[in-house]
């Protein structure tokens, strides 16, 4: 969790990114150095209605299904292609993903 933390730190540069975060024990652990250009938000544990990327490996999920993979990478090539081709689906990830809560707390900017 630090490595990505890091990286994701220096793609933002100057920006400021708020990261929700459920309970799971590397979003908290000890020794975590959160980067000042990065916030977590914690939602209440055992809530995955309220986690917006629950909704996206589902949608992840339901491309994948009634597939049958021969190998391991084959399945990774999947979802590769599929996180690729997101701005294809960028209308309809954003409804989805656009929680009517999420508007009142942050102002999202799409590019």
């Amino acid at each position: 969790m630090q490595y990505w933390l890091n990286d994701f730190s220096k793609y933002l540069n100057n920006d400021i990114a708020i990261m929700v975060c459920d309970q799971a024990g590397w979003h908290s652990g000890k020794g975590l150095y959160w980067p000042k250009n990065i916030v977590p938000c914690y939602i209440p544990a055992y809530s995955p209605e309220c986690n917006p990327s629950e909704r996206l490996w589902t949608w992840i999920r339901e491309r994948l299904a009634l597939t049958i993979y021969e190998k391991l990478d084959e399945m990774i090539d999947s979802v590769i292609n599929i996180v690729n081709d997101w701005d294809r689906y960028k209308d309809s990830l954003i409804s989805m993903l656009n929680y009517s809560w999420w508007n009142m707390v942050v102002k999202p900017t799409y590019k």
